[in-house]
């Protein structure tokens, strides 16, 4: 299969299969020391070593294991990968996987020295790949890469050209909940309420006809019941929104939300379940966890 090397102003005419490798353009790379074993609780906290460079918003990460909690740690926005594709007059459908420079040659290159790939430079300095700047490299003579042929990694992405959709549909969707949530929440208190009011109205009709004493703790019963109700999806609706809230913290998908039996469950991805913990245990203690068919789910007891 052909392998080739995405730059952010390639250009393509392309109509098989191919394999893409990514210019350093495209992600940034650190190497930790993370006393965590576990791939996914690594990628879970990688964000927080990343933002003291940008803002970590909208970025994905990919990580190698080089040694006991040793990783090589990639940052990159799968949105600015997809346009550069489209750009290059590449479809996506045609890409199989997608490699990083960094790792595919690494082990091609000399410490350095410097390499031409299309009518860039590209160099090997103190273990990172780079591209050298344009009025740098217009000064450098140095022969062709050969990308094509070298034997690429197991380490490799694939990239979804609906993910962005598909986050926004699904925002969409929950937004759209809470909203029926709270309108429904708001018509049952005034429905609640209205009944409540009647009831004593009636009350004090009937007793004031037929001349009874007023049954006080009847009517005041029936009121506190009624308030219950109302406490209850008040309290539905306040840890639902909560909970939902969690996107401000961390980039993990809703799977599904279910109300049963007055137990919240709320269903995401695995991906970033130690942050949803902690997130949700900062204003709920009465909420269970569990993996559960390859998800992550939260109990809340409203």
């Amino acid at each position: 299969m052909k392998t080739l090397f995405l730059q952010k102003n390639s250009n393509f005419i392309v109509n098989e299969k191919v394999n893409l490798i990514l210019s350093c353009e495209f992600y940034w790379i650190r190497v930790f020391d993370i006393p965590i074993s576990s791939h996914k609780d690594v990628l879970s906290v990688l964000p927080s070593f990343f933002e003291d460079y940008f803002d970590t918003t909208n970025y994905k990460y990919y990580i190698i294991k080089k040694q006991e909690h040793k990783y090589i740690c990639f940052a990159y926005k799968e949105a600015d990968i997809i346009n550069a594709i489209k750009s290059s007059n590449l479809q996506i459908k045609l890409i199989c996987d997608i490699y990083f420079a960094q790792n595919e040659f690494i082990n091609q290159f000399n410490e350095g020295k410097c390499y031409k790939i299309k009518n860039s430079i590209y160099s090997l300095q103190d273990d990172s790949i780079i591209k050298l700047p344009q009025n740098i490299a217009e000064n450098i003579i140095c022969d062709a890469f050969d990308y094509d042929s070298i034997k690429l990694s197991k380490y490799k992405i694939t990239i979804n050209q609906a993910s962005k959709y598909i986050e926004l549909k699904t925002s969409i969707i929950l937004s759209v909940m809470i909203m029926l949530f709270s309108v429904f929440t708001f018509a049952k208190t005034i429905y609640v309420n209205t009944i409540a009011s009647n009831y004593v109205n009636k009350t004090n009709e009937v007793t004031k006809k037929y001349k009874l004493l007023p049954s006080k703790i009847q009517t005041k019963s029936l009121i506190v019941e009624y308030s219950k109700v109302k406490e209850k999806y008040e309290k539905f609706t306040s840890a639902l929104e909560y909970i939902l809230n969690y996107k401000k913290i961390v980039n993990t998908k809703v799977i599904d939300i279910e109300y049963r039996n007055n137990i919240l469950k709320v269903r995401f991805e695995k991906k970033s379940r130690i942050l949803i913990k902690k997130y949700i245990e900062n204003k709920y203690n009465n909420v269970a966890f569990k993996i559960e068919q390859n998800t992550f789910v939260a109990e809340l007891k409203i």
